[in-house]
């Protein structure tokens, strides 16, 4: 017997990527499944042990993460729930508390699994399945990642007690060519660009920031690591939006370029001078009120998880033992015996 506990459906792609997860505990383990909203999603699904088995048979990437195993149950891919911390909150913390080796350790991570994967020098470019997905963009020979594993961002990642990195989702892998420089622009875009923008600007007086677009915002210690990545954030952007468009349904204007205009030289500026204009956009005691609040509230949430998470251990055990189901049938006997009175 499972029980769901967790549900996401993802219906604003297009039909052959529509898909939906579920967390489902079965036989007191905690199980992930995938599965197609639609019957044009089925071949979707169905490629992820696929991919599970190309990256498994990669020796240097399992030095440097574990790749949690897919395997195929019906028209639904499954594999075991990881449990451990999420480098994406390992981030915020960091920034938080103005620790530069630790952003900067987290980064450097994901560099060393881009550099675990087979690789070569192309031009990616002329390739008509690249162009097709990432459109006509890093037009140069450069290095690429042969076996391309887009999905990179912290949110796929979970460690787990022995400090492993398991990479848990791995829906978009692609056999052909993609620069490196993409793979890891893509994991500075959408965590400190996207996702947490915000949070780079309120945490700024513990560090400085160059502006790459405007009002846009990048840690200067992080951009002086990659800066070769950010001087090319044009090609990034217009790359992600070509990809946008090659997954979702509804398509955006590429030339667009998600509404960011990336300055020829970024400016660098001091991180004090934009907290302080943050911060009068932002009363402080409104501000404050709000953190200690919203820290209360995932302190209260975090132990009714657990709570529940036990709860739901300990009904599972009895609702499977003897005496539980011995009960049940004299309940269910007595139940008829005062129905036929």
């Amino acid at each position: 017997m499972s029980q769901p506990i967790f549900c996401v459906s993802v219906r604003d792609r297009k039909d052959k990527f529509a898909t939906q997860t579920i967390i489902k505990r079965t036989g007191g383990k905690l199980v992930a499944q995938k599965q197609p909203l639609n019957n044009a999603s089925c071949a979707h699904i169905a490629k992820l042990a696929e991919t599970y088995n190309r990256l498994a048979d990669v020796k240097n990437l399992k030095k440097t993460a574990t790749i949690v195993e897919t395997f195929i149950v019906g028209i639904s891919a499954h594999s075991s729930y990881v449990k451990g911390s999420n480098p994406e909150r390992l981030l915020v913390e960091a920034l938080k508390a103005g620790d530069h080796k630790a952003v900067l350790d987290l980064f450097a991570k994901i560099e060393t699994i881009i550099s675990s994967l087979p690789s070569t020098t192309a031009n990616p470019a002329i390739n008509k399945n690249y162009v097709k997905v990432f459109g006509p963009t890093y037009d140069s020979n450069q290095k690429c990642a042969s076996l391309g594993l887009v999905d990179l961002n912290f949110d796929n990642f979970i460690i787990d007690a022995s400090g492993s990195w398991n990479l848990f989702d791995y829906e978009w892998c692609f056999d052909f060519p993609v620069p490196t420089d993409l793979l890891m622009g893509r994991v500075l875009f959408w965590s400190l660009l996207r996702r947490y923008q915000n949070l780079v600007v309120m945490f700024a007086n513990k560090y400085d920031l160059m502006e790459v677009a405007e009002n846009l915002y990048v840690p200067a210690f992080v951009y002086e690591k990659y800066e070769r990545i950010f001087l090319n954030l044009t090609n990034l952007i217009l790359a992600e939006a070509h990809f946008n468009n090659y997954v979702l349904e509804v398509q955006s204007n590429v030339s667009d370029q998600m509404g960011i205009k990336p300055f020829d030289t970024p400016r660098k500026v001091a991180g004090s001078e934009i907290y302080d204009k943050f911060m009068a956009s932002s009363p402080l005691d409104a501000l404050d009120k709000l953190s200690v609040e919203a820290a209360k509230q995932y302190e209260e949430i975090s132990h009714l998880m657990a709570v529940n998470q036990d709860l739901e251990q300990r009904l599972n055990e009895i609702t499977h033992s003897k005496a539980f189901k011995y009960a049940r049938k004299l309940q269910q006997t007595r139940g008829r015996i005062k129905g036929s009175r």
